[in-house]
């Protein structure tokens, strides 16, 4: 079964040495170009895919509602409507060049009383609705490979063991048939098999948190607080995605996209994002 990796390639390939570099999403917003912005997420994703990596972290459709959230800078913009419009433009961008979009972080981080990062997200559920889900909507009908869950709680619920929003919303509701991935240390951050039977199906667990999320996760199906069947969906929603892009097939990186790696084209869309 071969492996899928993903990277937080957020303003191009930022990782990686002389990739070309384009303005953060709050720069993107201000253009009002849907087009451009599709142009530029497909030349991330070609670089991306040349240095070998099938999954892309973005794109972020945090609606900022206070600026002093320290990552206003990651969202596009305050209006929903643009949001939305950036959307599919981007996911198409990025699946269309052979890659897995991320729509994140689901749902309400731009939202946080007083801009707190990670802080609680107390709006009505009406307005959770209404403003912050119909990018997710998009998302999910352009066939999104993943949604990343949020720091966030949600009138004090944590996002990352919210199992209406993540399984009754997303999942049954919207139809997403993709991976749900957790933000960073997100399993021993929330709430460990409760982040499971939220509905999460991938954890990202690093700084240590490896070997504890294995025998967290063995421990927790052997008393049967996870069911077999929420590892089912899991395992069915991650091999999807591997089957999707490819990798069964073509495991390996194509070296003749080396090239596009800071390729002159690319950087003139970066030039005309700033102009």
């Amino acid at each position: 079964i071969p492996l899928i990796w993903g990277t937080d390639a957020v303003h191009g390939h930022n990782n990686v040495y002389g990739a070309t570099l384009f303005p953060h999403n709050i720069g993107l917003g201000a253009t009002h170009n849907p087009s451009l912005v599709g142009e530029i997420a497909k030349a991330t994703a070609l670089e991306v895919r040349a240095s070998g990596i099938d999954w892309i972290f973005a794109p972020t459709i945090a609606i900022a509602k206070d600026d002093r959230w320290g990552r206003t800078y990651e969202s596009f913009s305050d209006q929903p409507s643009l949001i939305e419009a950036y959307t599919p433009e981007i996911i198409d961008a990025i699946q269309g060049s052979g890659l897995a979009a991320t729509a994140k972080h689901f749902i309400g981080d731009g939202a946080t009383d007083f801009g707190v990062e990670g802080g609680n997200t107390s709006i009505s559920m009406q307005e959770v609705y209404e403003r912050l889900l119909p990018p997710y909507r998009e998302a999910v009908n352009e066939g999104v490979g993943a949604v990343m869950v949020s720091f966030n709680t949600l009138s004090h619920k944590s996002m990352h063991a919210h199992k209406e929003m993540i399984t009754d919303v997303l999942k049954d509701s919207l139809g997403f048939d993709g991976i749900v991935v957790t933000d960073w240390k997100g399993y021993s951050k929330f709430g460990e098999n409760d982040v499971i039977n939220a509905g999460v199906d991938m954890v990202m667990a690093v700084d240590g948190d490896l070997d504890m999320f294995q025998q967290g996760l063995k421990k927790g199906i052997e008393s049967g607080y996870v069911s077999q069947e929420r590892v089912d969906d899991a395992v069915r929603r991650i091999l999807r995605q591997k089957y999707r892009l490819g990798l069964f097939e073509h495991p390996f990186p194509d070296a003749d996209l080396i090239a596009e790696i800071g390729s002159p084209s690319h950087r003139d869309k970066a030039k005309q994002a700033v102009r």
